[in-house]
């Protein structure tokens, strides 16, 4: 496979650079899991079913696991250094 078979992109949304729309999307997302966690705990201290308090800490579960993998997105996208030009 020929290196100009890939496609390069290098704006997000067709508009602003690939990476600070790919930033400004992370931190967007990062705000509304932090707004949806504040909601399910909220939602925790109301319920006193013990069957519907074990799905929704199913689902903190899940968007703890989410949190730390868009902190992880931000952090690398914060960094300069680009690994994958080595493997073109």
């Amino acid at each position: 496979m020929d290196n100009k078979d890939f496609l390069i992109y290098s704006k997000c949304c067709f508009c602003i650079p690939l990476r600070f729309g790919l930033l400004t999307w992370a931190y967007v997302k990062l705000a509304l899991i932090v707004v949806v966690t504040y909601l399910m705990v909220n939602i925790i201290k109301q319920v006193t079913s013990n069957s519907e308090v074990w799905h929704i800490s199913a689902l903190l579960v899940l968007l703890f696991v989410e949190l730390c993998l868009t902190v992880m997105f931000i952090i690398a996208g914060h960094k300069y250094y680009n690994s994958t030009s080595y493997f073109y």
